[in-house]
């Protein structure tokens, strides 16, 4: 009743992870009960059904990248060192950050913690951080992220794009995404 309870409710498999992994201890159990103790019998079953499970096993794609040499490949990015590098858009990239120069903070605009409408604590610190940062400022959206929708996120922390866009290409996403100077505006 409570595995039912369970799946209605989250239905994620990964904590499902110890019922497969004492399955095959139910099987050989009850393997051993059907052929009363005898093992060669029960043995054989198992290894029949193992084979069985094995080889019809479906393995899902989940979206991984193919190998290559590198894990991670990302083509260089154009923010310089001592930039701020702001994330307009709620595609995750802070994957990217270790790939920038040590000294360069980024902060995120819009993301599943912050929103434009809010005013908290949060919001409150990353529109201090921008206002108080001298020195050049980047914006990164992913490729598919309409300028307009980009435009907003900057406007509401007043600032506007300020030269060329430089499209970064990564093996997570092939697309790349729009890496756009910035400045404040007046």
């Amino acid at each position: 009743m409570s595995y039912i309870f369970w799946l209605k409710l989250f239905s994620y498999y990964r904590y499902a992870v110890l019922l497969e992994a004492l399955s095959a201890i139910l099987v050989m159990a009850a393997l051993a009960k059907i052929w009363r103790g005898r093992a060669l019998p029960a043995l054989t079953c198992f290894a029949v059904v193992a084979s069985l499970t094995l080889a019809l096993t479906v393995r899902p794609n989940l979206g991984h990248v193919p190998y290559g040499q590198r894990v991670l490949a990302v083509d260089p990015m154009p923010v310089p060192p001592g930039a701020l590098m702001l994330t307009a858009d709620d595609d995750a990239v802070a994957y990217l950050i270790p790939f920038l120069p040590p000294n360069v903070r980024a902060l995120g605009l819009k993301n599943n913690l912050v929103d434009l409408a809010d005013e908290d604590g949060l919001t409150r610190s990353i529109r201090t951080t921008v206002a108080a940062h001298e020195g050049p400022v980047w914006s990164v959206v992913a490729r598919e992220t309409p300028d307009a929708s980009r435009d907003a996120v900057l406007a509401a922390y007043r600032l506007v794009i300020s030269g060329d866009c430089v499209l970064v290409k990564t093996s997570f996403e092939p697309s790349g995404y729009k890496f756009c100077p910035i400045r404040k505006s007046p």
